[in-house]
């Protein structure tokens, strides 16, 4: 028995810290600008744009979202990686414009003037291997004393991100324990990597592994494959497709096994 406690401890403590690297990353100088319309300006370290919404860390005031519908112009030095709605993507830094409501996209020698409500979504892309990784870490413990239930939760991801593709390793876990009986563990994780193609096409590969012992599930690992396509894609809707294969084996309390495409 203390056996098993000592190695499920040590699982929790190495899963713990594969999701804790990316906060080990020395954050970089935080000098992008963002020019409002109100005339304000706020320097801070530009996270990413999506849906809209432009996503700024500052050492003062924490971290913004600012509608793009307010964002006059901005400015970065550092690269990313840019999605417009047309479909086409563009690699490279972004720079102010004297047009309200425009950006300029420095793609190696050339500047290309776009409008802020054409860009779908741009991400950072480090030139460093551990200053690409991003990810969040959420740890949890609570005890009750008149059932004697005690859980332990863990959740977290870490994302990888380059000019043309896109990693993800997620994990989530619980363990209920109460006295006199069996541990009740539920377990999630899941490896997804995306590759992007010219406009809208994209393949991903995903593999992943769940337990759930209330259930009877004593384990199931999956991994599959799929192409799809971004029908829609603006800075407000996203609609997209793929077709593909599953391929998952599942393992029962009575070790019986269950095999599916």
């Amino acid at each position: 028995m203390i056996k098993n406690s000592r190695k499920n401890t040590a699982r929790i403590c190495m899963i713990i810290f594969l999701f804790l690297l990316p906060l080990l990353a020395v954050a970089g100088p935080k000098t992008d600008t963002v020019y409002l319309f109100n005339g304000d300006r706020i320097t801070g370290e530009i996270k990413r744009f999506e849906y809209g919404i432009l996503v700024l860390k500052t050492d003062g005031l924490g971290t913004l979202k600012i509608e793009f519908d307010r964002i006059r112009t901005f400015y970065s030095k550092e690269e990313f990686t840019v999605q417009l709605s047309n479909g086409l993507r563009f690699f490279g830094s972004i720079d102010t414009s004297g047009t309200p409501g425009y950006v300029n996209l420095k793609v190696q020698s050339f500047k290309i003037p776009e409008p802020i409500s054409a860009i779908v979504e741009f991400y950072p892309v480090k030139r460093a291997f551990w200053k690409r990784l991003d990810g969040s870490v959420d740890l949890g413990y609570s005890y009750t004393k008149a059932s004697t239930v005690s859980q332990l939760n863990f959740s977290g991801n870490v994302d990888y991100r380059v000019k043309k593709s896109f990693t993800q390793l997620t994990g989530d876990l619980i363990f209920t324990d109460q006295q006199d009986r069996d541990r009740i563990r539920k377990q999630d994780y899941g490896f997804v990597f995306n590759r992007f193609f010219r406009k809208t096409v994209f393949a991903s590969i995903f593999i992943g592994g769940q337990q759930n012992t209330e259930l009877g599930t004593d384990m199931r690992l999956y991994a599959g494959l799929a192409i799809g396509n971004d029908f829609v894609h603006n800075n407000l809707h996203v609609l997209n497709g793929a077709l593909g294969a599953l391929f998952s084996t599942e393992v029962s309390q009575g070790d019986s096994t269950i095999n599916s495409i």
